[in-house]
Formats: C-alpha cells, structure tokens, sequence
C-alpha cells in the first residue's frame, strides 16, 4: 500500500530521471561504446543463470521478464514498493482510491456535507447567509451573522471572539419575556433574571422603581474609596481609581468598612499609616480587632487623629442623620455629635433622655418666627422672641419685653410703640406685682468684741461711703385662698410675699402680704371691635430661686433665701435648674432705724501689734445722673453710684433699680449741704473748695470709661496707661502710644514717625519694610579716619543700582529633607562686561565592579560614600564618567529642571543611566560611548529619599 506523505497528493514524478514530457532517460552516464561491433558480446537468454555484467546483455524475452518481475500486481500484498519496482496499472488505481479515501477523513468537503471533531480557525473571517448552527462554541477574530441560534450563550465564556456584530436579538431558546431565559436586545437592553459580577458594577445610575435605596450607612466624609486589591500580611491596601482620579484619603485617616462572609456582616476599623504611591497606602488595625478590610469594599474616612481640617463628616441611617466634627479617635463620643436630626432614642446628652423623631441643635440662627403646635394637632403658638427690658427701637409680631414692671408681646407686624395700658400694638403678658408692706423692725443686735488694735496701715485710695444696713430676706409663698391660709410652695391662685430680717421664712400666712396672681372675671362689657388672634392660652408659672453671689445658686439647690432672688415665667410646673435661665435681683435689705444706745460693754484687753494693711482699692464712682427720669436704669455697685436731683434734693442710689413710673424714696438717699466735709463721698453742686484732700480723683467721662485717676501724687490714664509719676517723669506701658500731629510718633516702645530728619542716626539694627537711601556704605576705621571699602549706590535718574567691592555670596542651605546645598544667586538676565570665571565642565567619577545604584548631586554637597558623591561649594556638576567593570545604575539627584548633564562611559563594559524614577527605566551607555541628557521633574514620592530627577536623553 502507497503511503501517502503529508496527506498530499504528488503533482511530479519522484524520480529525477522521469521527465514531464513523458520520454524515459535510463542512461546516467556517457555511453560506452561497443568494440568490435559486439562479436565478443554474450546474449543472456530467458532462463540464462549468469551473472549480469558489462560483458553480456538482455534477450528481448529476457528483457521483458526482468520487467514483468518488478511489477507488483494487484492482488499482490506481500512485495515491499521499492525504487528497484513498479505498481501496475490495477494496483496504482487501487492505491489512488484508497489515498483519496484517506484525504477525505482529513479535510472538509465543498461539495457535500462534512464534519469535523477538531477546531477550525478562520483567520479571513466567516460569512453564513443561511444560519449557523453551534453546538460547542465558536472561535473567530470576526463574525458577521444576521440571526444566531445557539444553546451556548447560557455561558458566556463559550463565545470566544474579538469582534462580534449582530444586527438583531441575541437570546436563549426558552425565552419568553417576563417569564424565563434571556434576551440582549438590539436596543442594548437585557432581560435576564439575574447578574453577577465577580469584580465591580459602573453605571451613571442606579435605579429600583425609580426610588434610591441605601441599605446602612450613607457617608459624606473628607476621604473614602473602594479597595481594588488588598496585602494582608503587609497590610497594604490598593485602591480603584478612574483614569485622573485622585485618592482622597491621607495619612491618620480613621476608616472603616462594612462587609459580610460566612459568618455574616463584619465592621473593619484601620488607620492609613503611610502612602506608598497614588493609590496604594499601608493601614494598621484598630487595637483589639481582626477583621482585615477586603476587596472591593467601600471603606469611609470619617476622621483623622492629627489634622483638624479631616475630622468633620455627617452620615445617615434610616433612622436619623447625625453631623460630627472633632472626629479624632475611633468611637464617636457626645462632644463629637454637633448635630442630629431624626430619631434621637440613640442619644443621651447631658443627662437628657431624647426619644422618638426630634432634631438636636448646638446652635440656632433664625429670622423668621417659631410656632409650638399644640397636641390637638391644629393650634398653633408662636413663640415670643425675649428682648429684655424695653427700650425705645422698632420691634416686631411676637417680640417679647419688660416694661414698668410687666411683661409685654407685640401684638402688630411691627411698632415702635412704647407698651403701656392704651398700646394697640402691645399685648400685657404678665402684670407687675404691687408693693408689698415694710417689713418688721429688726431685732438689736448685740454689742461685739472690741478688736485688737493694729499698726496703722498704708493710706489706700478712698472709696466711696458704703450704704450700711442689714441683710434683709424675701420670701414667697402660694395659696388657693386670698387669705393666705393655707399657703405652700407651690404655685397657686394668689402669691403671697414678705420681706424679713431673717433667713427663716415666716410660718405664720398673716406675715405675707397676698395678691392674687390670675384676676377674677369681670362684669360684661360691650362688645368690642375683633381683635387680632390672641395666644393660646396657657397656665403661666412664676419659678424663684435663690443666691447669694448672684452667680450660683444658695443651698438646696437655691431654696435656701439668699441676697439675690431670680425669678422667671413659663408655662412648666417643674423649676428650671440652669442659672442663667432666671433674672436675678438682689434684694439685701436697706438699713433699719436705727437701735437704741446698748449698754456699754466692758474694755477688752489691749490686743497685739497687727500687721501692715493692704492698700485699699478705689471706691465706686460716683456717677451723677441729672435730673431723675422714670423709666431709667440706676445702679449702685462695685463701680458706680448713681446720683440725682429731685425736686431740688440730691440722692444717691441704695439699690440697682428701674425707676419706674414714680419716685420711690426708698430706692434713694437724700444728700445734704455741707459746710465743712470731711467723708470719703462728697457730692457737691457748684461747690467752692479751697482744699480738696483725697487719696483718688477722677476726671473722665461720666460712664468712667475713659479718663485721668489722680492719686497718689501721680496722674495716669485708665484706658492707655500713660501716666505722670509722682516722681515727675513720664511713663508709658507697653502697648501705649503717644501723638505728635495727631500722628502716632512711640508705640509699644518703639518710634513708628513716617520720618525722622537728624544729621546722623546710629542704631544697632536698622529693620525696616522700606526706605530711601542714596546710597549704603561699609566702612571701617583707618588711621582714624573713616575709610568706604564699599558701597551700594542708588540712581533714581537710571532706574539702577551700582556695587562697588567685591561680591562674595556663599553659604549652605538645608532642604526640608535635610540635604544640603549651596546658596544659588537668581536672576532674570546677567550682563557681564569682563570675564565670567567658572569652572568648566565640573565632574564626578565613579568606578565599580558592582551592580549597585550610584547617585549623583549635581547641585548640592555633603561627604562622599562609595554610592553617593556631590558637587563642590558654587561648582555645579557638567559632565559624570563612569568607569569599572559593573554594570551598574548611576541615579541623577539634587536639580532642577532644563539643566544639560553629559554622561561618559570610559570603560569596555555597559552602564545604566536611570531616566523614569516611577518606572525604574534606564538608558543603557555603550562602552566607551556618552550621551547627553536634560533633567525634568523630580518624581515626589515618600521613598524618593535622594530627589532622583527623570532625565530626557537627547537623539
């Protein structure tokens, strides 16, 4: 049987004695001719057994058995073909049909249908006008069909092409819309039971009914990202960035992540210890946890430990928002919450429980108006807006006052009314109280110890005559009854007030004086005119407390009476324990009569030597007020006593009071004329005084917030602190001032004039912002003589400036990563008439038979080490040979941009020049070759700790 090579059939003869043209050439050398004419020739006959040789020859028979017997026949199976024999006509026939049988299980037919258990690769393309059906894939650089029928798209990872058009719907066999299989529209649409993406899912929106639904937690926050790939064991995270997308998270960013596994939701806590490169950062732990953040979690930045500009953020639940601020440590504490909206069951401040949806506020700025809704769910209060006492102004609807007395609440849109009983734009709140009877006299006091007498202090500033007296108390109680009786401390009807001596309250309800809180109804009257919308009606309390420094409250929690009362109206039963929710009065009560003479007690003994008094501190100023007014604030404190005329009398205030209405005299001292006065208080109306003997005089403003204080012998400003010493000089405190022109000339010890004309002006350091020179010299002593050794000189005319003496600028400059370099001189254009020294081409070598990275400073300078080497003081590097026998990297740090460096290879072996710091890609330098380079940026990265600089290698 023919084999047939390479599955081909042949198209020429093998032999190459065989000619195309169908002659037989047998002879391969020149023929030998016949001697003799063949006469010694031996002719071997059919059945000749000799041995065939060059001396005899084939009969014709013997000629044609010898071919006969190298045919192989038809049915011969047993002789091998070899190139001594030769298939029959029957046989070649045979062998032909048994070769073509055996192509067709080797190549597909065009002409009939034909299959194949192996992969056909088209690489011009396929082209099916009738269908194709696929049963096990397809693999193709391009398919073009107008309808697809396949059972493979149910995996998608069988169609393998890289193009693939289709111009109508791809989908299942089973699909029905709705109902099963799937469907890619033509349209882009797919309509499919599910998807499920092993990595991440980018679309502009995402929708669900049209609704957005965030399941957990949604953070807007300084930082946060998605994590692409994660390092657990050297905690290094990666994140997914866009293209031109920058990460916003920074070094101490607290983070965390929500995600879930096997064991159900985890919350991982980590702080971003250090960035690697623009997307890649190392994380710790939070202490005490495990859980690792994970791939293609969504991770927030809601505070930082260190920068304060990283610590604000806000997130929801479905629950509430909640705004943070100060966020510098893991857990979220109560100063952190700044704001929350919602549900405020999760939150408990100060002691205060807040339930169910509310809103917690730090602050509140509002223009417009409040209105509290009644439980019904259909009245509606506003809320007054509280202004204290009335003053003359515009106020507006609802604005709540005190005046004479009573409580008021603008009633009109707006009104510069002042509220009285006839105001139509007013509406009275709260009604004054009236004047409650004088109390009892007090008891005489007993006669104390006679004191031990002391040294005779320091003279101190007189003060002002104290108002003596004794402590008097106000008590408060309520009943249900005008009487009194019985009466309780808690609110009522009528309101029953007494004034005592003693801290005790009176036991007894005749002791109070009682007027009734809410007044009864009244006759009818006529019908009136409608009236704006009134309030809704509310029971009213009236809250009192307690102090005796008029800044915290007395005992049991201000019950205990004290020498301030503070009292205040709202409609809660309960007493507010916040101070500064109550308005405070004092009420120490005035000087009783005065007793009768007590016996005279006995002479103590005489007392030791007392230690040297203190210097006495100034008295209240005494603070003159014209003519009484009603209405007007007067005060008696610390500070100032007021002082009035009235009805051609002088007073002095006992008491911090509004006058009211009407003169109260017990609100008032009376003054009289004096002839001779000796006090430390003297309030005189066109006095003449020959002597004025006083250790504190003030001349100023009436308000004694500016002015002179004589005393002492010195006379000194109370604002600037300028002052006439008693000794005649003048003192002036570090932040004073003094004027020349009404021009500042000294000011916090320092002369600050816009020009000082003197002949010559020394001083140690001239530090100044600007200034006109003609020109500034250096000089120095020769012979005692001032000799300029050199000068800058300054040509208004020329726009110039000239130098004359050498220059010499040199030094060091340390960079924020603590290398060194030199000082650079910097300048647009340099001119130069004569020669401009520099050294010429300076250089670095470096030799080495290593492979290790050798860097070069161009401009900076330090010690050199075997890898590093630097430039010399003002001598920038030019050139740099590399020599040795390592192939070695040399890296180019330390200089700006557009600077030319050449690079000389001067051994017989290769070198490495690094030009992509970010990359690690090197410029090879053949042997005994250079190149040139141009320096670009310096690649900022936390491990560029040498300022590698990128280069560009010019062609």
């Amino acid at each position: 049987m023919i084999e047939v090579e390479n599955k081909k059939v042949p198209h020429s003869f093998r032999n190459k004695y065989l000619r195309n043209s169908g002659s037989v050439s047998i002879s391969t050398t020149t023929p030998t001719p016949i001697n003799g004419g063949g006469a010694n020739l031996d002719v071997l006959k059919i059945d000749d057994g000799r041995t065939v040789s060059d001396e005899n020859v084939f009969s014709s028979l013997r000629s044609l058995f010898e071919i006969k017997s190298r045919i192989i026949a038809l049915t011969d199976n047993n002789t091998a073909p070899t190139d001594d024999n030769t298939f029959s006509s029957l046989r070649i026939r045979q062998e032909l049909y048994a070769a073509i049988d055996a192509l067709k299980d080797s190549y597909l037919s065009k002409t009939a249908p034909d299959e194949t258990q192996f992969l056909i690769k088209l690489l011009g393309g396929l082209i099916v006008d009738n269908g194709l059906d696929v049963t096990k894939g397809i693999s193709t650089d391009t398919l073009t069909a107008t309808t697809v029928t396949t059972q493979i798209l149910n995996v998608l990872d069988k169609l393998i092409a890289k193009s693939a058009t289709f111009s109508g719907d791809i989908s299942s066999n089973d699909y029905a819309e709705g109902l099963i299989g799937w469907l890619i529209g033509k349209d882009g649409h797919i309509d499919a039971k599910s998807l499920r993406l092993r990595d991440f899912l980018e679309v502009p929106e995402l929708r669900y009914n049209r609704v957005s639904i965030v399941s957990g937690e949604e953070w807007n926050a300084p930082g946060g990202g998605i994590i692409e790939n994660i390092d657990e064991s050297n905690r290094i995270i990666y994140l997914k960035l866009e293209p031109g997308e920058i990460a916003e998270i920074e070094v101490d960013d607290i983070c965390k992540g929500i995600f879930n596994d096997s064991t159900g939701f985890q919350t991982a806590y980590f702080r971003i210890t250090e960035k690697i490169g623009d997307s890649t950062f190392k994380y710790a732990l939070r202490s005490g946890t495990t859980a690792h953040p994970c791939k293609a979690m969504h991770f927030v930045s809601y505070g930082n430990f260190t920068s304060k500009d990283r610590q604000r953020s806000s997130y929801s639940t479905q629950s509430y928002v909640r705004y943070l601020t100060g966020v510098n440590s893991w857990e979220i504490t109560k100063e952190m919450i700044a704001m929350q909206l919602g549900d405020l069951s999760n939150l408990k401040l100060f002691g205060i429980e807040m339930t169910g949806h509310s809103a917690y506020l730090r602050n509140v700025y509002m223009t417009g108006t409040i209105k509290q809704l009644s439980n019904d769910g259909i009245t509606e209060v506003p809320v007054p807006a509280f202004k204290g006492v009335w003053t003359p102004g515009t106020y507006w609807y609802y604005d709540e006052v005190v005046c004479n007395g009573s409580t008021w609440i603008c009633i009109a849109d707006k009104t510069i009314q002042e509220p009285t009983d006839n105001s139509t734009d007013w509406l009275k709140y709260v009604s004054k109280g009236e004047t409650g009877d004088k109390g009892d006299k007090g008891d005489k006091g007993d006669t104390g110890a006679t004191g031990a007498k002391g040294d005779k202090g320091d003279t101190g500033p007189t003060g002002s005559q104290g108002i003596p007296g004794t402590s008097q108390y106000f008590h408060v109680k309520y009943s249900a009854n005008a009487n009194g009786n019985p009466m309780s401390d808690t609110p009522n009807t009528y309101i029953g007030t007494a004034v005592t001596t003693s801290a005790t309250a009176p036991t007894g309800y005749a002791s109070y004086k009682w007027v009734q809180l809410k007044g009864s109804q009244g006759p009818k009257g006529e019908q009136g005119i409608a009236g704006p919308t009134g309030a809704n009606g509310q029971t009213s309390y009236l809250h009192i407390k307690y102090s005796d420094n008029g800044t915290s409250f007395t005992a049991n929690n201000g019950e205990t009476p004290g020498a301030w009362i503070g009292q205040y109206v709202d409609f809660t039963a309960a007493d507010s324990t916040t101070f500064s929710k109550y308005i405070w009065t004092k009420v120490k009560g005035d000087t009783g009569d005065k007793g009768d003479k007590g016996d005279k007690g006995d002479k103590g003994d005489q007392g030791g030597k007392g230690d040297t008094g203190a210097t006495g501190l100034p008295g209240a100023l005494i603070r003159p007020r014209g003519e009484w007014k009603a209405n007007t604030n007067y005060v008696n404190n610390t500070q100032y006593r007021d002082t009035i005329i009235y009805n051609g009398n002088t007073y002095s205030c006992r008491v911090d009071h509004n006058s009211g209405s009407s003169f109260d005299v017990t609100k008032w001292t009376l003054f009289n004329d004096f002839v001779n006065v000796a006090t430390q208080l003297l309030v005189a109306q066109n006095a003449t005084i020959d002597i004025l003997g006083t250790s504190g005089l003030f001349i100023g403003n009436q308000a004694k917030t500016q002015g002179w204080l004589m005393t002492g012998g010195s006379i000194k400003h109370n604002v600037t602190g300028l002052e006439l010493t008693a000794d005649g000089k003048l003192s002036l405190p570090a932040t004073g001032a003094i004027l020349v022109g009404n021009k500042t000339f000294i000011t916090n010890g320092k002369i600050v004039t816009d020009f000082i004309d003197v002949k010559t002006l020394e001083v140690e350091k001239l530090n100044g912002a600007t200034g006109t020179f003609k020109s500034l010299q250096g000089t120095k002593i020769v012979d005692n003589k001032e000799v300029v050794m050199c000068e800058i000189g300054f040509s208004t005319s020329e726009g110039k400036m000239y130098f004359e003496g050498d220059m010499q600028h040199q030094g060091t400059f340390k960079e924020p990563n603590g290398t060194n370099r030199s000082y650079r001189f910097l300048t647009a254009d340099l001119w130069c008439r004569g020669q401009f020294g520099h050294q010429q081409m300076t250089s670095l070598s470096f030799n080495s038979a290593s492979t290790s990275d050798f860097f070069a400073h161009i401009y900076n300078y330090g010690t050199d080490t075997t890898y590093h080497k630097y430039a010399q003081s003002g001598q920038p590097i030019d050139c740099i040979f590399l020599e040795g026998s390592g192939n070695y990297v040399i890296y180019i740090c330390n200089s700006p941009r557009r600077k030319m460096i050449t690079i000389v290879n001067a051994s017989g072996y290769p070198k490495r020049v690094l030009t992509t710091w970010q990359s690690g890609g090197t410029y090879t330098l053949e042997p005994y070759r250079f190149a040139i380079f141009v320096t670009a940026e310096t690649y900022a990265s936390v491990n560029n700790t040498s300022s590698t600089v990128n280069l560009h290698v010019m062609q």
